[in-house]
């Protein structure tokens, strides 16, 4: 019950996958998490969906999904989550993302606490890159 940060990354393509983050969720624990780590785990933009829709992921300040295939869905799904208003690092690297998931990060109306944005290794063009620094300044990371 006192658990506020847990380190779930690096087991890979097969990783705890969709499943495995939505088992984790259940957990009425959870809600007491302030640092998740779900890194190269074989996640999808379904997986994601389940941590955006979660009321209790409300005290998360940080979030990392690096290496997953969440793509730009997702992205547009946590830019979205009333849940994700406290996170203060988010970090997306290598997670398929494009333009379309970076102008929606960009246009967040709840992703105001950001401190790091770390979307390294993905696909942003100069236009969604420049909303992105435009929105978060240097607390984004593209290259």
């Amino acid at each position: 019950p006192a658990l506020t940060e847990l380190d779930l990354s690096n087991y890979g393509t097969a990783g705890i996958g969709d499943n495995g983050v939505i088992r984790l969720l259940a957990n009425p624990h959870a809600g007491r998490l302030r640092k998740l780590n779900l890194g190269h785990n074989g996640i999808s933009e379904q997986g994601a969906t389940a941590l955006c829709v979660q009321p209790h992921m409300r005290h998360l300040t940080r979030l990392d999904l690096s290496a997953n295939l969440l793509r730009n869905r997702a992205a547009g799904d946590l830019a979205n989550a009333p849940p994700l208003g406290s996170l203060e690092e988010l970090i997306l690297c290598n997670a398929g993302i494009t333009n379309d998931g970076a102008n929606a990060l960009a246009k967040s109306p709840h992703l105001n606490s950001i401190r790091r944005l770390d979307l390294t290794r993905n696909r942003i063009g100069p236009k969604a890159a420049t909303a992105l620094r435009d929105r978060f300044g240097p607390a984004v990371s593209l290259s």
